[in-house]
């Protein structure tokens, strides 16, 4: 049961089984294990109408080898996952590949939405190869029968479940009574977390016995074989040779979806030494149609076409599938999808043709991968003319050339190959900055895309090297307030008039006038006011709490959401320092009031009352804190509701902040504010500024005042241990060092 380029497994006396499995699983005899195993996946009305029984004029069967082609749900990424298991006596093995790009990744998305791979070859055993395919085999014997004691409704009001998780598969097997004609089991591969009670109805067709079957190879085997994907350049190559060697040998001896992901690893990882194996494979691979690839190139062009029209009409606020419109440039932009959907779905290729051209389309990319790895120029040109294999190309110019890798993004950006050519952009300055600044001081001022401008906007910002940035803003605000902005582009540019860590940035009063206008839906007249709502509200305050805080509760209402005016409505309390005296009564009895019911997950509330140092409400917090750092927290700390409830658990945050309210001792106080403060990060002042320095003021410092030299030597001390433990833990090296650098500074010079 090892796997090549790896080293042996120890065996485990006592496989642990997934608890869904029943008791005795592989004592029982396969067909009553099975049959048991399903039988638990049913439901209680299940049971009263039907039994699950074997049927003895039924053979088993006794598989020789099988394949298994699985295409998840397209929901998130596109891909496939295939399977190949042999179970002969002496040469039994599992083979598996995988290939999953993120959905709706385009060729510059390449190097942060990789195509990912994953690749796994396994020997198994004779006794558990024997025990899996025999189980497998008996599943054509369980039956559903009425039982006799049911009366047979003419209509059945059974139910079922699906789920958007679920995918397709098909299952191809090949057994002792026919070894050269596979029986075949297909349909919906069920997500096994969505109702699986629900799954089972009047028989136990072809469907079912696909997923018990898939379960047993993906769920149940990987307990007692490792199943785990190859990583190493060591465990890839022999993995890679594994399974090209017996498809070389024997092309029944392996399922061609899964040489075909070893012949892609072996070109995106560049495994020279299986360059023999592929070329003969290559050799002997069928070819499809002679128009086959200049059909496929049409219906590519085709569905790019579409795909380039789908934003344009997102803009005119058209809908999937929405077939007319108002606006006369959206109706003409209809029209001319649906004349390439027709053009699309007139476009014949057989499923056949389209496997051989995309398995002798594979062959050949890993062949030029593995010839050009370190042609530069060669690279460029690929990625240039986006040809099949263009995005492992970018990512070979990030990872190795990086100049090159720029200079061929600039390039296709300046032939106006992207329909977004800000994000563009954003990959250029991501690599080299210089490139990217001197890009957007070009375009900010020619470009008279707004989207291309904010991106432009955002990288000059964010460099410090905007040119006539008054012109810019004025710009910016024109942006804003204009009523065909659509909402996402609008709160992208309040962000970037308002940046978070600098609200203050541009202090014309005009600022402040595009913000007003955006929260009054009697000034802006927008057809949702209520969506940028929140950001301009949040932007105000951050500006001038006190004097803006009356305006933006005026339109509160716009928030239409509960759920979604609560958060808002703690977004804005967490201010409440900065606000007028009878505001921040306000915002003080609400808080009072959430304590005891809220939709808001009590983290939030908690941190309001920290920041403000709202001692007051000491009794509230004791009712609600853990006793120790070992019982267990409401899940209602970080999670919120849609309803309002009563809050009712324990929190570990309400007996931190008591513990450092409480703490008489100086040295012992300082030390847990320390400890609170890498624990919780930003949410901590250690520089005396920000909202939260009110506790730092009420606390900390206080107690720094009354330690002498040596006390203090010891604190930096502490400091620095607990610096050393943070990192351990964190990624966020830089912001611990920062939180260190401050506590020295506040420990020796105060």
């Amino acid at each position: 049961m090892a796997k090549p380029g790896r080293a042996p497994q120890v065996p485990r006396s006592e496989p642990s089984e997934p608890q869904w499995l029943p008791a005795d699983f592989w004592q029982l005899s396969p067909a009553e294990s099975m049959r048991l195993w399903i039988d638990q996946s049913r439901s209680a009305a299940h049971r009263a109408k039907f039994d699950l029984v074997l049927e003895p004029t039924e053979a088993a069967l006794t598989p020789l080898r099988l394949s298994l082609d699985d295409s998840p749900s397209q929901c998130y990424s596109t891909g496939s996952r295939h399977y190949y298991v042999s179970f002969a006596d002496g040469d039994a093995y599992f083979a598996s590949g995988q290939v999953r790009t993120p959905g709706g990744a385009r060729l510059y998305d390449a190097v942060f939405s990789p195509t990912k791979y994953e690749l796994t070859f396994a020997t198994l055993d004779a006794s558990m190869a024997q025990a899996v395919s025999a189980r497998i085999g008996s599943l054509p014997q369980i039956q559903v029968e009425y039982r006799q004691d049911y009366e047979r409704p003419k209509r059945s009001s059974m139910s079922s479940a699906w789920s958007s998780a679920d995918g397709r598969g098909y299952l191809q097997l090949w057994a002792t009574a026919a070894p050269d004609m596979p029986i075949v089991w297909s349909g919906t591969l069920w997500n096994w977390g969505v109702e699986l009670a629900k799954r089972i109805n009047f028989k136990i067709d072809q469907e079912v016995r696909l997923n018990y079957a898939n379960s047993l190879l993906t769920r149940v085997l990987p307990q007692h074989v490792d199943l785990s994907s190859a990583e190493t350049d060591e465990a890839i190559e022999a993995t890679v040779l594994a399974i090209l060697n017996r498809y070389v040998a024997d092309a029944s001896a392996m399922s061609q979806p899964v040489v075909q992901i070893a012949v892609e690893v072996a070109g995106e990882r560049g495994v020279a030494v299986a360059r023999s194996q592929i070329e003969s494979i290559l050799s002997d691979a069928a070819l499809p149609a002679s128009d086959t690839s200049a059909l496929l190139a049409e219906k590519e062009s085709l569905q790019q076409a579409i795909w380039a029209i789908a934003p344009k009409l997102k803009d005119y606020g058209v809908r999937y599938g929405q077939s007319t419109s108002h606006i006369p440039e959206a109706q003409v932009l209809i029209e001319q999808r649906a004349l390439l959907l027709a053009q699309l779905k007139a476009i014949e290729v057989s499923v056949e043709d389209q496997e051989r051209f995309s398995f002798r389309q594979s062959l050949q990319g890993a062949l030029l991968k593995l010839e050009l790895a370190e042609d530069v120029d060669a690279l460029k040109t690929w990625v240039l003319e986006e040809r099949y294999g263009a995005r492992w190309a970018l990512r070979r110019l990030h990872a190795h050339y990086p100049a090159a890798y720029a200079e061929v993004l600039e390039s296709s950006l300046q032939r106006g190959d992207h329909q977004e050519p800000g994000e563009v952009l954003n990959r250029i300055y991501i690599a080299d900055r210089a490139r990217g600044v001197r890009l957007a001081q070009q375009w900010i001022d020619t470009t008279d895309e707004d989207a291309l401008f904010v991106d432009c906007f955002q990288i000059l910002q964010r460099a410090d090297a905007m040119p006539d940035e008054s012109a810019q803003v004025a710009r910016l605000i024109r942006l804003i307030r204009a009523d065909y902005t659509n909402n996402y582009l609008r709160a992208r540019a309040l962000n970037l008039l308002v940046p978070q860590k600098e609200p203050m940035r541009y202090t014309d009063l005009s600022v402040d006038a595009a913000l007003l206008y955006v929260i009054d839906p009697k000034a802006n007249g927008f057809p949702d006011p209520g969506y940028n709502y929140t950001n301009a509200s949040i932007n105000l305050i951050e500006r001038d709490a006190a004097r803006y805080y009356p305006l933006v509760m005026r339109h509160v209402d716009l928030v239409k959401m509960p759920h979604q005016k609560e958060h808002f409505l703690v977004q804005l309390a967490s201010y409440a320092e900065e606000l007028r005296p009878e505001d921040r009564q306000a915002c003080f009895d609400w808080v009072r009031k959430e304590l005891r019911f809220t939709q808001s997950n009590v983290n939030s509330l908690l941190w309001i009352v920290w920041r403000n140092d709202w001692r007051i409400l000491t009794p509230e917090l004791r009712a609600m804190a853990t006793e120790s750092v070992g019982e267990e927290e409401s899940e209602d700390a970080v999670y919120g509701n849609t309803e309002t409830r009563a809050i009712s658990g324990r929190f570990h945050l309400a007996r931190q902040i008591l513990a450092l309210w409480s703490e008489p001792d100086p040295m012992t106080c300082a030390k847990l504010y320390i400890a609170f403060a890498y624990q919780h990060g930003f949410q901590i002042s250690t520089n005396g500024e920000g909202r939260s320095a009110a506790p730092l003021r009420a606390t900390f410092l206080p107690a720094l005042a009354r330690l002498d030299a040596a006390e203090r030597a010891e604190l930096v001390d502490y400091s620095s241990w607990c610096q050393q433990q943070a990192a351990l833990s964190s990624v966020k090296k830089e912001r611990i060092t920062q939180l260190h650098a401050n506590f020295v500074h506040m420990i020796l010079e105060r």
